[in-house]
């Protein structure tokens, strides 16, 4: 809302300061003001489009989110195709996104590595506590992990 309004604030200051080299004027107006409230038209589109470009991101995280950690939990691993097929968009686009989304702590004990989204954790086959990959016993039953 705020960048449609400073667009349209810098399309009529533009209009005003540069009409009359066309033959145009739409109405007149001080060329300081004018020049003001363009700047402020040109920031407020700004604002807005960053705005709403970082909602677009964090819509399309939480996408991609939503679908692979089902999949990571039940499974352990999710591959890079795997998740761009099923949020449907394109393997590089996904890819940007997912080494930072591990970062932000998107997927709980998971890692991004060589076109694979895969969990550090595991549940023990025993007792269904989590046990981390590197261990060899589970910290809750004492049971031998087998990978």
């Amino acid at each position: 809302m705020i960048g449609l309004a400073g667009f349209i604030l810098a399309a009529v200051m533009a209009i005003a300061l540069f009409g009359p080299f066309f033959r145009f004027t739409l109405f007149k107006i001080d060329e300081g003001l004018a020049i003001v409230f363009l700047a402020i038209g040109i920031t407020m589109f700004v604002m807005g489009v960053k705005v709403s470009s970082a909602r677009g991101i964090k819509g399309i995280k939480t996408k991609i989110a939503d679908f692979a950690t089902p999949i990571l939990k039940s499974k352990g691993k999710v591959s890079l195709q795997q998740i761009a097929t099923g949020v449907k968009m394109d393997d590089v686009f996904v890819q940007t996104y997912l080494p930072e989304m591990v970062k932000q702590g998107y997927f709980e004990d998971a890692r991004f590595e060589d076109g694979w989204l895969v969990r550090d954790v595991i549940a023990c086959p025993y007792c269904s506590e989590p046990v981390k990959l590197t261990d060899k016993k589970c910290p809750n039953c004492g049971a031998t992990i087998k990978k």
